[in-house]
């Protein structure tokens, strides 16, 4: 194998493994941000609840 096919090989292998990483920090950071928002739901009582679905549609409408 020639040199110039060795540091070609190499190359994509390191974009491919920085690849990886982002697409895998991007993904822990979405469940990370999504967490919270998930969270506040299951603790709201019923009345606020509703409350904020009528405000989420106020916000449509207008």
């Amino acid at each position: 194998m020639s040199s110039g096919l060795m540091a070609t090989i190499g190359v994509f292998a390191l974009v491919g493994l920085f690849g990886l990483i982002i697409l895998w920090d991007r993904k822990k950071t979405e469940r990370e941000e999504a967490a919270p928002q998930r969270g506040a739901a299951v603790h709201m009582s019923p009345k606020e609840r509703w409350d904020s679905h009528v405000e989420q549609l106020q916000k449509r409408g207008s």
